[in-house]
């Protein structure tokens, strides 16, 4: 009888627990262009070319920490992205700007980036479009 009375203490205190969520974020290329993507942050800089019609993971199983959103969590460190397109044009974006010729910014995750959830799983999706960058191609 003891050891029934532990297991469903063990499972109500199992199934108490919050649950815990994933987020994983993207860039959709949905021009022409195979666009170059790079990130600097005080120790590191990374790029990555995402090619025409294709979507490139930037980071994957992002665990929310209580207080920090994914987003936050994201974005720590980051001090600026970059975008260079074929000719060498270049799009820098800031934490506090806008970069885009639609007035986007990479780092405005409420305002521009598409969030898909299944269960606890979340997945955020910035969009380039062709109205996106056609300033800067011209």
């Amino acid at each position: 009888m003891k050891q029934v009375y532990n297991f469903l203490v063990c499972v109500a205190v199992l199934s108490s627990c919050d649950a815990v969520t994933y987020s994983t974020f993207e860039i959709s290329n949905q021009t022409d262009l195979n666009i170059k993507v790079i990130s600097y942050t005080s120790d590191t800089i990374d790029s990555y070319i995402v090619k025409s019609q294709e979507t490139h993971i930037l980071a994957n199983d992002i665990k929310d920490r209580g207080s920090n959103s994914p987003a936050q969590i994201f974005f720590e460190g980051v001090d600026s992205i970059c975008m260079v397109l074929p000719q060498k044009q270049v799009i820098r974006f800031y934490p506090d700007s806008t970069s885009l010729s639609s007035g986007k910014n990479i780092y405005n995750i409420n305002k521009y980036w598409q969030e898909s959830n299944k269960k606890n799983d979340y997945v955020f999706t910035f969009v380039v479009a062709e109205e996106d960058i056609i300033d800067v191609q011209d």
